[in-house]
């Protein structure tokens, strides 16, 4: 009669193949597990090949160790590692069990706004006093709100053009004073002081005139996005 071999249990191959450590790679986030990677090591530092125990392992990890992948925009996800480890466990039927800990960081999208000034000539800031109610744009798109209806002649129009490009320009080179992180792509900008934290003396704006000019220079509101990495 033709016997068949016993299987090894994950703990068992884990001894056979003289493994003292496990290192499962993962990066999480967007509602999901992304990229992950499973390594196994011996007393000496090197790899050992374990497919059978790689896959015990892809599977349980799960059972004992909580991942979060569900991003809401501010959150964005987490990387990082899980070691795993055999310790003795006088509880477990097989004396020892598995130990995972797991080593992150998570990711965030943090968003921060301030104000600058950009530099206008004195012919600029008079036009601006006079038509512009304010600039707004940003990474995808920007725009003029003019006070009223009004007829601009070449000149006219070349010099708007050359005040949107400055503010445009400025806006996007701005550099933040307070703001952690990886600087992301994402940005807009408007010169609408309505909501803005800002109080100079003997100066007024409201809804009708929210753009403000502080000798020459126009004031800037700027947001921009940043990644920030936090150890878990």
């Amino acid at each position: 009669m033709k016997t068949t071999e016993k299987e090894l249990s994950p703990i068992e191959l884990w001894k056979e193949k003289g493994i003292v450590k496990g290192d499962f790679e993962f990066q999480c986030g967007g509602d999901q597990m992304n990229e992950t990677n499973i390594t196994f090591y011996n007393e000496a530092g090197e790899e050992v090949d374990c497919p059978e125990l790689a896959d015990y392992i892809d599977g349980e990890i799960y059972n004992q160790v909580e991942f979060y992948v569900n991003s809401d925009g501010h959150y964005q996800g987490e990387a990082g590692n899980v070691y795993i480890t055999l310790e003795e466990d006088e509880d477990a039927e097989e004396g020892a069990s598995f130990f995972y800990e797991k080593e992150s960081e998570s990711e965030w999208n943090e968003s921060s706004t301030e104000v600058g000034y950009c530099e206008l000539t004195p012919e600029e800031a008079e036009f601006v006093k006079k038509y512009v109610h304010s600039f707004v744009g940003g990474t995808d798109d920007d725009a003029t709100n003019f006070k009223t209806d009004c007829i601009l002649n070449d000149d006219d129009v070349a010099l708007l053009e050359t005040i949107s490009e400055k503010v445009r320009e400025y806006a996007h080179e701005y550099q933040f004073d307070n703001a952690e992180g990886e600087e992301n792509d994402w940005m807009t900008y408007t010169t609408n002081m309505e909501e803005a934290d800002i109080d100079i003396e003997g100066y007024e704006y409201d809804s009708n005139n929210p753009t403000l000019i502080v000798g020459n220079e126009i004031a800037v509101q700027i947001n921009k996005s940043f990644t920030i990495y936090k150890a878990d």
